[in-house]
Parts: C-alpha cells; sequence; structure tokens
C-alpha cells in the first residue's frame, strides 16, 4: 500500500506532498504560486551616495516614500526521494513588482548648488528572483530537518522626474538607471508534518539562511531642462543576509492522479548588514525586507 509523505521545500514552497512505494526513485513535479505583500528594505531610500560627486547625506530629505501592491511569484518544483530517508528538492519562483513614489520635499539645509528640490515622481520595476535546492532527512514520522543551498537575486529598473528649484529658477530634471543585485549562501530548516484525518495533513515549517550579496548600479546621465548633464558613478556595493522563514499549511492527496493540492501561508525576513565603506548606491545597513502572503501549489508524484 503506498504511504503518504511530506515533502518540505525549502523557503518558497510551504509543503509538498508526494507517493512513496517501495522503488528505487519517486519524482514529484508541480509548480507554485506565493501571492506576496512585499515591505521592501529601499521603501524610503529614494536616492544613492555617488562616489564622485560632492552629495552629501543633508541633501535629500522628507523623500516620498516608494508604495507597492502585491503580487505573485511563481515557478516549478522538483524533489526526488531517493528512499524513505533522503529526499533531494529544488524550487525556483519569479515575479515582479511595480512601485510608485511621489510628492514634495526639500532640503533646508542644502549647501549644494543651491539646489532645493520641490517635487519628485518615481516609478521602479522589481524583478524578483528565488532558487532554493536542499536535501531533507526524516529524523521521525512526523519531523524532518534539511540543509541547502539558497539563490535570491533582484532586477530593478528605476524612472525619475524632478522639478528642481536652482536659486529663482525652476528646472525639469529627468533620470533612469537599472541595478542587479545577487546574494546566495546556505541555510537550515526544520518542519512537522500532522496527519489530520483522511488524506488531510497539517504542516508547519521554520528556516534560516546566511547570504553574501552585491550589488551593481548602471545610471544614465541626468539630463537636465537646460540642456546640462549630470555625469554619477556608482561602485560596487557589497552586504550580507541573515533571512528567517516560517509557514503553515494543509495539504490534500488525491490518490486517484496521485496528485497533491497545498494552500498555506508564508512570512519571510530578510535582514541586511553593511559596512559603511561598502556601500554603493543603495544603503543596506540596518534594514529589511518583509515578505508575506499566500501559498497554493500542485504537485504529481510517479516512480521508475
Amino acid at each position: 500500500m503506498k504511504k503518504i509523505i511530506i515533502l518540505s521545500l525549502f523557503f518558497i514552497i510551504q509543503g509538498t506532498v508526494s507517493i512513496t512505494a517501495s522503488h528505487a526513485l519517486d519524482i514529484s513535479l508541480g509548480g507554485t504560486v506565493w501571492y506576496a505583500w512585499w515591505l521592501p528594505s529601499w521603501q524610503n531610500n529614494l536616492v544613492g551616495k555617488p562616489d564622485t560627486t560632492p552629495l552629501n547625506e543633508r541633501l535629500f530629505v522628507d523623500m516620498p516614500d516608494y508604495s507597492q501592491r502585491a503580487d505573485a511569484l511563481y515557478g516549478p518544483v522538483l524533489s526526488l526521494n531517493f528512499s524513505r530517508q533522503i529526499v533531494l528538492s529544488s524550487v525556483f519562483v519569479t515575479g515582479q513588482y511595480m512601485a510608485h513614489a511621489e510628492g514634495s520635499y526639500f532640503a533646508p539645509e542644502s549647501d549644494y548648488s543651491g539646489i532645493n528640490a520641490n517635487y519628485l515622481n518615481a516609478d521602479r520595476e522589481n524583478r524578483k528572483y528565488d532558487s532554493d535546492t536542499t536535501i531533507a532527512w526524516n529524523i521521525t514520522s512526523a519531523t524532518r530537518i534539511y540543509l541547502g543551498f539558497k539563490f535570491q537575486g533582484y532586477d530593478y529598473r528605476y524612472t525619475a522626474r524632478w522639478i528642481l528649484k536652482m536659486y529663482t529658477a525652476r528646472i525639469l530634471a529627468f533620470a533612469r538607471g537599472s541595478s542587479e543585485v545577487r546574494q546566495f549562501g546556505p541555510g537550515i530548516g526544520i518542519d512537522w508534518t500532522i496527519h489530520l484525518f483522511g488524506n488531510v495533513f497539517l504542516m508547519a515549517g521554520v528556516s534560516g539562511s546566511f547570504m553574501a550579496g552585491s550589488e551593481t548600479m548602471d545610471l544614465d546621465p541626468v539630463l537636465l531642462s537646460t540642456g546640462t548633464m549630470i555625469f554619477s558613478h556608482y561602485k560596487k556595493g557589497i552586504y550580507q543576509t541573515c533571512g528567517a522563514n516560517s509557514s503553515v499549511s494543509l495539504a490534500y492527496y488525491f490518490s486517484e492522479i496521485n496528485t497533491s493540492v497545498v494552500l498555506g501561508g508564508r512570512y519571510q525576513f530578510l535582514g541586511y548588514l553593511q559596512r559603511k565603506g561598502d556601500r554603493g548606491f543603495t544603503d543596506f545597513d540596518g534594514t529589511y525586507d518583509h515578505f508575506f502572503g499566500i501559498t497554493f501549489s500542485v504537485i504529481y508524484t510517479f516512480n521508475i
């Protein structure tokens, strides 16, 4: 008789149900969606600190914050069950968020070329990538521990429009740029599975990670309505990330079609550490990413 077990997949997927029989290898394939709200680390960080211009922290104050709506991360799931004790799993998801900031701001103590910015309208396209590969061991019938490797990345696209006041003149300004953020490192986690009734299971898990990250910024020249172009250069930023995840979900197994359906919720926390000398465009130090939302997965299992 076939036995249902729960495969806890690292960080993104909350839990996947698969079939284990007395075969050499069980393979589970499927897809997962995480509809998540994102409170980003850069929510109130509209400008960077170029290392080739005399901009200082007093120049831009009272900046309008970014706001963005929830969106979906989605992608494939694969797991290989070599025995009743060891499971190798991998998941990749991606999704795009749109952020917008608009409002008045000024620099009351600014002494840089007499510039006092009055109004800003900015947009930011944010593509997130997330990949996790883990190996898990069953230590009891209800408990599993796992180790893994995590890769996470972001592709950002920026546009910003200003109305600047330079002494008595008002000048329009336009800026555009892009950046790549990449981070990777090890992780560890534990999860639990409780058989409620019939083919219904309750799953919960917690995990943590530590990643090394980098940021590369490519900024086009800032164009002013006077015809002037302002050039800025940002060095590559380096930082570290401490992450934590928690999840709870319900799984149901359809035995007639060897398919599992999982519905739940997940919260992810990412905290950033960065030395002052390692900063590039973004000041990561002491900032946080928060992701929270609803997860849904469908998994089909077969054996060879």
